[in-house]
Parts: structure tokens; sequence; C-alpha cells
């Protein structure tokens, strides 16, 4: 898998938040950190049969906090079932926690992800303990073109804004109450934390 253009995070936890959270790390251990709660976004096109454009919009419950746009060269590897997509996206998100100090909550994801990265949603609730919110985009009945490719943020940015909404003010997804009073635990049937 190799990467190439694109555009990387920007915005980054300034140095007195580094030292404040290590010297607070050394003095009670991991278990007393507070860490920023944040919401993503995540969308992805193909740009021709080797190469998927991956993007990545980060949001607190009012505003974007930062994106990214990476372009996966696609190899062999996708053949014999490896999810490069989904290997990108977790260590991406799992890095930028990392480096921030904070904890992702949700990511809203469009329902194209079902067969671009079919692991992504999984792994994203067994690795890093992010709940996936799989929800039909704004322009889903229009057909993928070169023009995809340029909106690809804004979409992400989308999936990110409709994921917060999702979550109510304990930081868990909405309960939903479907026909017949049938209560829908699972965000009504958007929340895929498992695959076969």
């Amino acid at each position: 898998m190799a990467f190439e253009k694109g555009r990387k995070f920007s915005t980054g936890t300034s140095v007195h938040r580094k030292r404040q959270m290590s010297t607070l790390v050394e003095r009670e251990g991991h278990f007393g950190l507070a860490l920023t709660t944040l919401y993503l976004g995540i969308s992805a096109v193909f740009s021709d049969d080797h190469t998927a454009v991956v993007a990545l919009a980060i949001h607190d419950t009012v505003y974007l906090v930062d994106f990214s746009v990476k372009y996966i060269m696609l190899d062999d590897a996708m053949k014999m079932g490896a999810d490069s997509i989904a290997d990108y996206v977790v260590a991406e998100v799992e890095r930028y926690e990392h480096e921030n100090f904070s904890k992702f909550i949700g990511a809203g994801l469009p329902t194209t992800f079902k067969t671009m990265s079919p692991t992504l949603c999984s792994r994203l609730w067994l690795e890093l303990d992010i709940v996936p919110i799989v929800m039909r985009p704004d322009d889903e009945h229009k057909e993928q073109s070169f023009w995809d490719v340029k909106c690809v943020d804004e979409q992400a940015d989308s999936m990110a804004w409709k994921c917060v909404i999702n979550f109510g003010p304990f930081l868990v997804p909405l309960l939903q109450v479907g026909w017949r009073g049938i209560v829908q635990t699972d965000a009504g049937f958007r929340a895929y934390l498992t695959t076969v």
C-alpha cells in the first residue's frame, strides 16, 4: 500500500496542553487523563481501478476541527482479502488520538463503505472503541464521477455532522423506537459493530 497526494491533518494540540497532559500522566497515570471527545466523518471514492481517495473529517459537537484527504494505491493485497482502506483509517485515527489526547466517540460512514471497505466498521469498534454509524448520503442516487473525487472531503464533513446528531448528551447513540414500539438499540439499524 502506498500513499500519495492529498492533505494531512493540520491542527494539533498546543505545546502547553501536551506538557500539561504528560505531567498529569506522570502524576496520576493514564486513568486520570481527561480526553477531548470528538466525532469522525469518513468518505471514500475510487478515482480509478487502482486508487481510492479517502477523506477524514474531525468534528467536536459544534465545529469542524480538522480534515485530511489521502490517495491510497490499492494493490493486489485487496484482491486477496486485505482491506487497505480500513488499515489506513484505523492507523490514522489511532495516531491522531494519541498525538492530540482525544477520543473519538462515533464515526459516520456512507453506505458505500459496505462494499469498499467491508471490515472498517467492525475494526473501528473492536480496535478503537468507536461506534460506527452507517448512513445514506444525501447524494446517493448520483452516479460516481470525477466530481465525487473533488467533493469527498465535503461528504466526510457531512457524515461527521450526521454522526454528531445521532449521539445524545451522555455520548451514547440516541435510542430509536421502531414500528410497534420495538426498541432499536443499534441506532435504528445503522450501528454496524460486527461482521459475519
